[in-house]
């Protein structure tokens, strides 16, 4: 295995949806919507299509009745389906927090073929988003719905305004590591499964605060795998000297390691090259849904991701085309931009929808970026495995050439990559002095919720 991506946000009904097509001559070139019972249906030039989401489709005979009214199912994902769910083909993890889960949801994901990778609640407290987690509840959605569940952590916070860095004396650190070591012992001792899998996690901004975070929480038996995360919002490489940490002194790299909240076009790359290290190496984020509300198409340009904006200030028809852009069992059912931004108003609170509307084709298109984004993937392993550094770093200008005007982003993966080679053969501290180049007070980087 080398480098995977992780979808995070991949809540429960992401793995319970259908969608059927109904051939259509009579529509006409306009686009628009109509309900069939709680469900939507999109009236596009060449067909009807329907999108069944949530318990509509536990219903008995609903496929027998979808049928009968034209409907056949390209699509299927769901506890149901899971033979031929397409989701099945990009997992096998997907990843979600235990934090925005409820109790009694048993195995959904392995229900729809799949595997799912669980966050404890940790990032809610890092990102100011919740003040407590019940780490009792976090250990019951994990026996109830994990197949991998991350140690509940209380990290240091990151992010702020005006942006400094917080929590990285040795005291705050020591403490922060203490909890997390008794909040293990927790759920060692409560787990009731023996296939559910624990991932420690590490923290710090240096190699001595990884160091010493990670030899108060270490636990190979009961946690065979590491996770970390951006610990600095001014430091662009502390992620990356607590991955040379991990690697070269508690042997990550012969177990598994995860990367929290790192993606897009900038890390993919680095993150490709570093497969070749760490055998079992993933990461996670959530920018395939996220960008679905503010109508971000994911464009995969020979490996490098780019957004097309297809919201109201799109410049295309309804009639634009998506096949030159992609040919997914996705965009093959949408046929054009107009599909994927067509809206209807929505039913959520205005707080979490501020333009009062909402994308039917969700599904459709949060599936399109995410199957995007794992191909992208699969063409930077596809390089990392058959090129040399000097041919990979060759192959990333290429990709990133140097800009006219704005930001060379090239320079800054290939200066990262650089780094990485030089703190795995000679240690962060080594790497900080002779590798960092321009990248330590400079972040190229785009943070990922």
């Amino acid at each position: 295995m080398s480098f995977d991506w992780l979808p995070s946000g991949a809540e429960p009904d992401y793995f319970r949806f259908l969608i059927g097509v109904r051939e259509s001559k009579d529509n006409g070139n306009k686009i628009r919507h109509s309900s069939l019972g709680e469900s939507s249906i999109l009236h596009l030039p060449h067909a009807d299509v329907l999108f069944d989401i949530g318990n509509i489709i536990f219903e008995d005979n609903h496929e027998r009745t979808r049928e009968a009214q034209g409907f056949h199912q390209l699509v299927k994902v769901g506890p149901f389906h899971y033979q031929d769910s397409v989701l099945k083909k990009y997992g096998p993890y997907f990843m979600s927090s235990a934090h925005n889960l409820e109790r009694g949801l048993g195995r959904f994901a392995k229900e729809s073929g799949v595997m799912a990778f669980l966050d404890s609640g940790g990032a809610q407290l890092k990102f100011r988003r919740a003040s407590f987690v019940d780490i009792d509840e976090v250990i019951q959605i994990y026996n109830e719905s994990a197949d991998v569940g991350t140690a509940l952590d209380l990290p240091p916070r990151t992010r702020l305004k005006p942006k400094r860095d917080v929590d990285h004396c040795s005291a705050d650190l020591e403490m922060l590591a203490a909890v997390q070591r008794k909040n293990n012992a927790i759920f060692v001792d409560k787990r009731n499964r023996e296939d559910l899998v624990f991932m420690n996690v590490a923290h710090g901004c240096y190699g001595d605060d990884f160091r010493r975070y990670t030899d108060t929480v270490i636990d190979p038996l009961n946690f065979p795998g590491w996770a970390v995360s951006f610990d600095s919002d001014r430091d662009p490489l502390c992620i990356w000297r607590g991955v040379a940490v991990l690697i070269r002194e508690y042997d990550a790299a012969g177990q598994w390691l995860h990367l929290f909240g790192v993606s897009g076009a900038t890390t993919i790359p680095i993150m490709g090259w570093l497969g070749k290290v760490v055998p079992k190496l993933t990461s996670d984020s959530s920018s395939w849904v996220q960008g679905v509300k503010y109508y971000k198409y994911l464009n995969n340009r020979n490996g490098r991701l780019d957004d097309v904006p297809i919201g109201k200030d799109f410049t295309g028809k309804d009639t634009d085309l998506l096949e030159p852009y992609c040919t997914c069992e996705f965009c093959q059912i949408m046929k054009t931009f107009g599909a994927y931004r067509e809206t209807a108003l929505s039913k959520r609170p205005r707080k979490d929808n501020p333009d009062g509307r909402t994308n039917i084709s969700y599904p459709a298109l949060a599936s399109h970026n995410l199957i995007t984004i794992k191909r992208c993937v699969a063409s930077w392993n596809e390089r990392a495995t058959q090129m040399t550094l000097k041919e990979y770093l060759a192959e990333i200008r290429r990709c990133f050439p140097i800009p006219t005007g704005g930001q060379d982003f090239g320079a800054g993966i290939i200066q990262t990559i650089k780094y990485l080679e030089c703190a795995l053969a000679n240690g962060p501290e080594y790497a900080d002095r002779h590798a960092a180049g321009k990248l330590i007070g400079r972040s190229f980087i785009a943070f990922d919720s």
